[in-house]
């Protein structure tokens, strides 16, 4: 089986079709663009989203009807009809949004640029936080996100992760991040995830000389 290269990610949801990763990329980068020290115009309306989004961080889609609207109504026109739920229950790809954007709003939380950013999968932007923080227990804080077996536990350690990534100033692609989520629910894909955000993280480590 051959790696996919990280160049060839936008392959996978041409942005000229509406996909789970255009939705949540594209929500992400009109929020932090607009508070970011280049907006240009009031951000108030942006600010108090991503200021009830945070408060959102950890739940699941529905127990704050006035977040879910947010994210269902407002940030994610562009979520393909297959994605939308047709139960009570939120659907993989809805949940997989709200999540990502849950936690892009922790991480855009008092930052002056935007911390969205195309190809920084969690495993390379932990690999680069292992490097900032020089701390050796951050590959234990992916190891338990990896390892985690429910929704809630996933947001639980990708919660924690998301944190220090604020605190080292490190972005991550929050549309791929929807996507590994996404994955992480299958059990047929979920390997596949683990397996690629491992080659990310040694791959941002330096290279021995």
């Amino acid at each position: 089986m051959t790696a996919q290269p990280e160049a060839d990610v936008q392959d996978i949801t041409p942005e000229d079709k509406p996909s789970l990763y255009k939705a949540v990329a594209s929500a992400a980068y009109s929020l932090g663009n607009s508070v970011s020290e280049n907006a240009t115009g009031t951000s108030s309306a942006s600010r108090a989203t991503l200021s009830r989004l945070r408060r959102a961080a950890g739940t699941a889609p529905g127990d704050d009807p006035i977040a879910w609207g947010l994210v269902i109504e407002e940030l994610l026109q562009n979520l393909p009809a297959y994605e939308i739920g047709r139960t009570d229950d939120p659907s993989d790809g809805e949940w997989a949004a709200f999540t990502a954007l849950t936690m892009f709003a922790i991480h855009q939380q008092s930052q002056s640029l935007l911390m969205h950013r195309k190809h920084y999968s969690i495993g390379r932007a932990v690999g680069e936080l292992k490097n900032a923080s020089g701390s050796e227990s951050i590959k234990a804080r992916l190891d338990a996100l990896q390892t985690a077996q429910s929704a809630n536990a996933i947001q639980y350690h990708l919660r924690s992760i998301i944190n220090l990534l604020n605190s080292y100033d490190i972005p991550l692609d929050y549309g791929l991040l929807a996507l590994d989520l996404k994955k992480l629910l299958n059990p047929k894909q979920r390997s596949g995830v683990i397996i690629r955000w491992g080659r990310d993280y040694v791959r941002a480590l330096p290279r021995a000389s």
